[in-house]
């Protein structure tokens, strides 16, 4: 059975340790709409739906809650795992790595429109 998280993404993580992968890289999984600076995945003009947005250590991320909730679930998963799980690339959850649970169920918690995530 292979569960955690609400997408594919977080489930693949439980996978791949039963199936025995001693280093697990985890690429592209951004759980972001963008920054003014960049472009992530599913990014559009015409945002809909409930956007988050906020900062993270100083830099700027818009979301959406599934995509949150996601992203504070691989930070849990890597806290069990270690450095058997690796985040590459400019990553919402690689962002939120070193911040705490309090700081994780804060950002989940937040779901209106406007500011979402704050530095502590």
């Amino acid at each position: 059975m292979v569960g955690a998280g609400l997408n594919v993404v977080n489930r693949s993580i439980p996978l791949a340790v039963f199936m025995g992968y001693q280093t697990i890289y985890l690429v592209g999984a951004d759980c972001a709409l963008g920054r003014r600076d960049t472009m992530h995945a599913g990014e559009t003009t015409a945002e809909t739906g409930i956007i988050l947005r906020g900062k993270v250590g100083g830099r700027r991320w818009a979301t959406k809650p599934d995509m949150l909730a996601s992203a504070c679930d691989l930070v849990r998963q890597k806290r069990e795992m270690g450095n058997r799980l690796q985040f590459i690339g400019d990553t919402l959850p690689g962002a939120l790595q070193d911040k705490d649970d309090a700081f994780l169920d804060r950002c989940i918690s937040w779901q209106q429109p406007g500011p979402a995530i704050v530095s502590p």
